[in-house]
Parts: structure tokens; sequence; C-alpha cells
């Protein structure tokens, strides 16, 4: 596989979704972290408070991605402490939620990347786990860990980033694509890890793993792209920072997937209150690295 030299380490960047603003503010009043909301009829550039017409939500250090979900209530990431920051839409309250992680002595980090299933649910990567997310049920706050495993030769899977498709007429599939890099471990795999989920979006079904053509890229960002007219040309296209370079995968003709089994821990079994969700594959995942 192609290499690149070691690349520099980038600080994490801010996001804008709607009327939301992530920053590592440095308005004036506020210290720290914090999440801006604002009402974009509302904007004040020379309020007096700093929040510019908004207000300002102090969070943990550091507050990377965001997502809403189907009611504006706004789920924050917080890439260097344990716990998920929400904010609700109607009263306007926030509030910090611990997280599940996985038993090795891994990075208790939560995300970096939050976004929003086709179901309505929300999902995290933790970068700092082998392979885990979280899914978050946006209207009772469970949150469940998913620890989807690899193959033997990926020593490290590192989630960085993740997108979503539904199933289709010409894609029977509903998929998870999740993104493993080596951008904070110079032993993990870069990777597409791809995902078959059921219907409820609850239950994993199948796994493949595709290492990337070039490794040690530091690869950064995965976004799903829709052809409603062709939906047999479905794509991924994944950013490679340290490489500069933009891959794009054909994801329609990716039928073959390692079945994976179950277990599952619930809340009401585990040590820390979480329901857990582990799987183990049922087949040989030798050639079917791509």
């Amino acid at each position: 596989m192609a290499s690149t030299a070691r690349r520099p380490r980038l600080p994490a960047d801010s996001h804008l979704r709607a009327t939301l603003h992530l920053c590592s503010s440095r308005l004036p009043g506020v210290q720290g972290f914090a999440v801006w909301r604002l009402k974009v009829d509302a904007y004040a550039p020379g309020a007096p408070d700093g929040a510019k017409g908004g207000v300002m939500y102090p969070c943990l250090r550091s507050p990377p991605m965001l997502e809403t979900d189907e009611r504006g209530n706004c789920w924050v990431a917080q890439d260097c402490v344990d716990q998920l920051l929400r904010i609700d839409h109607a009263t306007g309250e926030a509030a910090q939620l611990a997280c599940p992680f996985e038993g090795r002595d891994q990075l208790r980090l939560i995300g970096p990347a939050i976004g929003r299933a086709p179901d309505g649910s929300i999902w995290l990567t933790q970068l700092g786990g082998y392979a885990a997310l979280v899914r978050v049920d946006p209207t009772s706050h469970a949150r469940v860990l998913y620890e989807v495993g690899g193959p033997p030769w990926a020593r490290a899977l590192r989630l960085i980033h993740l997108a979503f498709s539904a199933k289709s007429s010409g894609d029977p599939l509903n998929r998870i694509y999740a993104l493993a890099s080596d951008l904070l471990d110079d032993e993990a795999v870069n990777a597409l890890v791809v995902l078959s989920v059921d219907d409820s979006w609850q239950t994993v079904l199948g796994r493949r793993v595709m290492p990337l053509p070039t490794q040690d890229c530091a690869c950064h960002r995965i976004a799903f792209v829709e052809d409603v007219d062709r939906p047999e040309c479905r794509s991924v296209v994944i950013s490679e920072m340290a490489s500069s370079k933009v891959v794009q995968i054909m994801v329609a003709n990716l039928l073959e997937l390692v079945p994976l089994e179950e277990t599952v821990v619930t809340a009401a079994q585990s040590a820390d209150g979480f329901e857990r969700r582990t799987y183990t594959s049922l087949e040989k995942e030798e050639g079917m690295r791509a």
C-alpha cells in the first residue's frame, strides 16, 4: 500500500449546523469552550454580553461536532472528556450525559463524530476505542455501546467519522459507513468499516473492513453520496489530510459482508448501567479486503 510522510497534528475544526455554532470561544465573557445558539434574525454583532444576539452554553473540552435530532434538540460531542452535552430546544437547558465505554484500557473520548441516522437516532464514534460506536435514543436518552470488532489483521480501528444510507430500490441494505483513522495512533489502520443494520437501526447484521489504498494518510471525514436517478451508483467520499487526496468508493455493490453474532448485556446487567452490544464474526474475513 502507498504511504505518505508523517502528518502534522491539526487542531479540531468547528462546524455550523442550522442556527447552532460550535466554537472554542474567545468571545467576551466566555472562558474555555462553548456552544453558540443563535436565531438568525436575532443576530446582533454589538451585543454587550459578547453573545452577538445568541446564547453561549459553556461546555467541556472540546466540542468538535454537533448534531440536532428531529425535535431540534442539540447533541454535542466533546472529544477530550467522557460526556455528551445535550441542549433542549424547548427549554434551552443544557445537561451533560455520561456515556458507556468498552472495557479495555482505552482513551475515554466521546466523538469526535456525531450524526443522525435515517431512523432519527443519534450515533457517535469513540476515537479512543477499538471499532466502538454509541447509539443514543433521542427520546429516552438511552445510550448503547456497540463494539463491532474487526478482523485479526486490523490491530487498531479508531473510528473518527461516520455516515449513513438507508435501503432503496437499487440497494437492499441499511448501512453505517464508519471511517477508521491513524490520526492519533500510528499503529491504527486507515479503513472504511461498512456495517449493515436491520430496519430498526439497532442491530448490526454484517461487517466489512476495507483498508484505504493510502495508509498513514490521517483520513478524516466521510460523506455519503446519493444518486437519485441511479441508486446503483451510490458512493462514499473520504478525505485524507496527510496525502491531500479524496477517495471515492462505490458502495451499492458491497453486498458481501461478514455475518455477525450479537451478544447483548442489558443495562440492568452491566456494572455501569449501560446496555452493551458486542459482535463477533461468523465467517473468516480473509479475502474480503478489497
